[in-house]
């Protein structure tokens, strides 16, 4: 019970920032629509964004490990240089340093 209740404690800042995150890699690469799908694909939100959306938790604990596994350091220093602003990005803890 324990677990569960901490799971929620965490899944609504996690889900702020994997929202802020989401938004923010739109608009870096809205001139490469390509790139964004892939980088989407990648990274877990093509398949589970719409149903964290919703507040389901399954896909929000395979959208976090899909993140975490993903998100290499090349990937990171891409989406860094494309604008994304790390110091302000909490999402980032979530994956490789």
């Amino acid at each position: 019970m324990k677990d569960a209740t901490q799971l929620l404690g965490m899944m609504k800042p996690a889900k702020n920032d994997l929202v802020d995150f989401n938004k923010q890699l739109t608009f870096d690469f809205r001139k490469n629509a390509t790139r964004l799908k892939q980088l989407k694909d990648q990274l877990g939100f093509t398949t589970h964004y719409a149903k964290l959306k919703s507040g389901d938790q399954e896909n929000f604990i395979q959208l976090l490990a899909k993140f975490k596994t993903n998100m290499l350091a090349d990937t990171k220093t891409e989406i860094l240089t494309q604008g994304t602003d790390q110091p302000h990005r909490p999402y980032f803890g979530l994956c490789h340093p």
